[in-house]
């Protein structure tokens, strides 16, 4: 990998794990680096996504604001990860638990703290497995799941057995905890709940098919490769998974039955869906130059239908009101920095509306969540020391999701951040993981 290398999700990062040194070679692939990428003094790439870090090059962002917090709440240790049911009006904070020293590998278990969305009071936390991960509600079955790493095996970094724990919605009880097979580490696994099915998807080598309801392990897919993320298209009643071997998998959301494998020039690491559109975003990267690229693929079919080079990251989100991709990028280079970007794409032609770089210098991890009710997208990015132990404060950007603009950011506790939306609350909630708090903020004053 030379002297670059990434501390958040990415290809730079996994390529070493899978490949050892050297890039990932797909069978389309040409490790061309793309067009926008810089190169430093010291040889070393900056992955810009054709972003010109030059100085005077990066227009002002406004003034910072003052944060429109309704409320700030403790939870439980270093929180990671918010998730919002509206129909109960529960917000669900998942906690990672405490850290061995000078280690990030966890030391106990996590547990999940529930929040009544109109007061902001906290009701209850239960405790869950070792090194939770994410959560996602089935607002239709009544249920939270989320998953668990699992306690670190002797010797090694990560876990034998992972599981899942299954929440009641309304109360925040743990229903049941249930056992499923080794859960991989970077990218950083989350469920993904089909309403409509009633299933949950959960990628981690292969992919669990779970009832929502009973937390049941259904039936388990192997995809060929290393999974990396999931999306669920209700219209179409598909899930599509990305996988580091460069490919996307498309699977039946019903039953969990592998319907086809499309093949990509690149390693696949996000996906997301828009439904109005009919079209699947896949950020694919380029470990010859740390270069994010989109393959947009056809929501029905699975088809590829156009290639957008220099213009992913590693997060990927769709508003289909505005009909907008929205793709956070966070990268750390040991000898020229790190930086936030975002882009923001229309989802139909597949054009870039508009670029920004949010953190020109030391901005680290990024979360991201969209408002389709008041055309709002938040970005909440942090900044860390070397070695990723410690964090500093987090600032909140609040984006014009059709314009892809910058309107106003402020601050808010210690990162690494978590971000969700209640439209119907109109509250943002923040998760701040460095002070074990969750900072509410009212959508409608932003």
């Amino acid at each position: 990998m030379g002297k670059a290398f990434r501390l958040r999700v990415g290809a730079g990062y996994l390529a070493a794990i899978l490949c050892g040194a050297g890039a990932v070679a797909c069978p389309h692939s040409d490790s061309t680096p793309a067009s926008g990428a810089l190169t430093a003094l010291s040889g070393v790439p900056i992955r810009t996504n054709g972003w010109r870090l030059r100085q005077g090059a990066i227009p002002p962002a406004p003034s910072a604001a003052r944060a429109p917090t309704l409320r700030t709440v403790r939870v439980g240790v270093r929180p990671i990860a918010v998730a919002v049911d509206a129909r109960t009006q529960r917000v669900f904070v998942v906690n990672g638990g405490s850290r061995m020293t000078n280690s990030l590998l966890p030391s106990g278990p996590g547990s999940v703290t529930t929040l009544d969305t109109m007061t902001g009071r906290r009701l209850r936390t239960v405790m869950v497995d070792w090194d939770p991960t994410g959560a996602a509600v089935d607002a239709r079955s009544g249920r939270v799941v989320v998953l668990n790493r699992g306690k670190p095996a002797p010797g090694r970094s990560t876990s034998l057995q992972g599981s899942v724990s299954v929440l009641d919605a309304t109360t925040g009880r743990l229903v049941r905890t249930v056992a499923i097979g080794v859960v991989g580490g970077d990218p950083v696994p989350v469920p993904v709940v089909d309403e409509q099915s009633g299933r949950v998807f959960i990628v981690a080598g292969a992919v669990h098919v779970l009832d929502a309801t009973t937390g049941r392990i259904l039936r388990t897919v192997p995809t060929g490769g290393f999974t990396t993320a999931a999306a669920v298209d209700a219209r179409t009643g598909r899930v599509f998974v990305a996988n580091a071997n460069c490919s996307v998998n498309m699977l039946d959301a019903a039953s969990g039955a592998l319907r086809s494998t499309v093949p990509l020039d690149l390693p696949a690491y996000a996906v997301a869906v828009d439904e109005r559109a009919g079209r699947v975003f896949v950020d694919v990267e380029n470990d010859a130059d740390r270069s994010n690229n989109v393959r947009v693929l056809d929501a029905t079919t699975g088809r590829l239908r156009q290639s957008i080079d220099g213009a992913g990251g590693e997060t990927l989100v769709t508003d289909p009101t505005a009909g907008r991709v929205l793709a956070v990028d966070s990268t750390t280079f040991i000898s020229t920095g790190s930086y936030v970007g975002l882009t923001v794409l229309d989802s139909r032609s597949g054009r870039v509306v508009n670029r920004a770089i949010l953190e020109a210098e030391g901005g680290y991890a990024a979360a991201i969540a969209v408002d389709e009710r008041t055309g709002h997208t938040f970005v909440a990015s942090t900044q860390h020391e070397p070695t990723g132990l410690a964090y500093l404060t987090t600032t909140v950007y609040v984006i014009d999701t059709r314009r892809g603009q910058v309107l106003r950011h402020f601050t808010v506790g210690t990162g690494p951040p978590a971000v969700a939306v209640d439209e119907q609350a109109e509250q943002v909630y923040v998760a701040n993981g460095g002070d074990n708090t969750v900072s509410i903020l009212d959508a409608a004053r932003l």
